[in-house]
């Protein structure tokens, strides 16, 4: 029989590490970093009938410009990230890293900036009362104009985690970089969080695409909606011949977490990841 190593584990690196060795050589960290969140995020996505990922095509697009030692070496930092998650649950580790990495100019004509976790858990304590809700025991909306990389959702989602009623949460996110949505795709659906992301402008109420995980199809989500709208009908809400005086007032989420501008300076879904296998 062999016997057991003694000696102290070797540290298997983070995904930082493996980002940046790849990018050594292809010239931009950020580049590689929004290459590799968006193949985790396809990875991550809903299946269609065929079984294929709802964003294959963007994936192969993406993974084109890469050699297959530089896709093993994704595939490590994905795990590595998963790794990483599991030991800081609900927080955000995308964000810092791009904000870390992103260029001064770039950060701040964006106006991007990563709200630490302990400014978004005091924001998510006094917004949301989760006992009151797991009390009630119907889902709430939670709706984010300029969500980032999800940070101020995870911190939300952090209060249900032990009450294991995360499901309780439907999230409507919305951000002007494609770069943000993928980071919070990948972080609402790791920690089990009901999410439709939209790639769109908060302000001009443009919308170029909308990407709804796993968990949002698992709660029934569209449906739920959908019966509320019936429910809206039956009750007389909305009539044949509306009339500007008659026409109610779009229905709007329960809690709305303020942009940037006006804020204040668990256990990973594993269930998930096997339904992948």
């Amino acid at each position: 029989m062999a016997s057991l190593q003694t000696g102290p584990k070797k540290d298997p690196g983070n995904f930082r590490d493996t980002i940046n060795e790849v990018a050594r050589t292809r010239g931009s960290a950020v580049t590689v970093f929004g290459d590799f969140c968006k193949m985790v995020a396809c990875a991550l996505a809903p299946r269609d009938a065929s079984g294929l990922s709802i964003r294959e095509a963007e994936y192969m697009e993406t993974i084109k410009g890469y050699n297959k030692a530089e896709l093993d070496s994704f595939a490590k930092a994905m795990a590595r990230l998963i790794t990483e998650m599991e030991q800081k649950p609900f927080q955000d580790v995308l964000g810092p890293y791009y904000v870390e990495n992103a260029s001064k100019s770039t950060v701040e004509a964006r106006g991007e900036f990563y709200t630490p976790h302990a400014v978004s858990s005091l924001i998510a304590s006094m917004t949301i009362n989760p006992e009151e809700v797991i009390a009630r025991g119907e889902p709430i909306t939670l709706s984010d104009p300029c969500v980032g990389s999800g940070g101020m959702i995870l911190a939300a989602a952090e209060l249900f985690a032990p009450s294991k009623a995360v499901d309780l949460l439907r999230v409507t996110a919305i951000d002007i970089s494609p770069l943000a949505c993928d980071m919070t795709c990948i972080n609402t659906t790791c920690w089990g969080i009901p999410a439709a992301v939209t790639w769109g402008n908060a302000l001009t109420l443009e919308e170029k695409r909308t990407w709804k995980n796993i968990h949002w199809y698992r709660v029934g989500e569209d449906d739920r909606q959908a019966l509320l709208k019936m429910r809206d009908v039956l009750n007389g809400a909305f009539i044949e011949e509306a009339t500007p005086e008659r026409t109610p007032a779009p229905r709007e989420a329960d809690f709305i977490i303020p942009p940037p501008e006006q804020r204040h300076q668990g256990e990973l879904d594993f269930d998930f990841f096997d339904s992948l296998t």
